[in-house]
């Protein structure tokens, strides 16, 4: 009966220590489970924040756009703006010459500038103003060489 009974102990022992094996291995998988769970959340909210600064960008790209767009054409409008009072002043310069010319007796003085002034108007005012395509390259018009 001892034997038998130490059979039985040696058995529970056993038994015990594969139970023991299990309940480790449970665990292991448990928190496992916990991390992946865990691990897929936060890739589902790192894909949905970078949807978001996505859709941020493209907004910010074509508000940016707009802007642009909006300042060029308000950089024309300027460049209108100073070559229309620039030539009003230069105008206004050159009949205010003309008149002091022609009581001096400078004509052909006055008759020069005036034909400078049509010239200005009629090329017109482009994008830049009264600078021509290279202004930077060959100076301004009114600049000596």
């Amino acid at each position: 009966m001892l034997s038998t009974l130490e059979e039985r102990v040696v058995n529970l022992k056993e038994f015990m220590w594969d139970m023991m094996q299990m309940l480790e291995l449970v665990k292991g998988l448990t928190g496992t489970r916990v991390l992946n769970s865990t691990r897929n959340k936060l890739i589902e909210r790192n894909d949905t924040l970078k949807a978001m600064v996505m859709a941020l960008k493209e907004e910010t790209m074509a508000m940016m756009m707009a802007l642009s767009t909006i300042i060029e054409e308000l950089e024309e409008e300027l460049a209108l703006c100073r070559a229309v009072v620039g030539v009003s002043c230069l105008q206004e310069w050159v009949e205010a010459m003309g008149q002091r010319e022609l009581e001096c007796g400078g004509f052909q003085e006055l008759s020069k500038a005036m034909t400078v002034v049509e010239f200005i108007v009629k090329l017109g005012i482009g994008k830049d103003g009264l600078k021509s395509s290279n202004s930077k390259e060959k100076g301004q018009w009114w600049e000596r060489p």
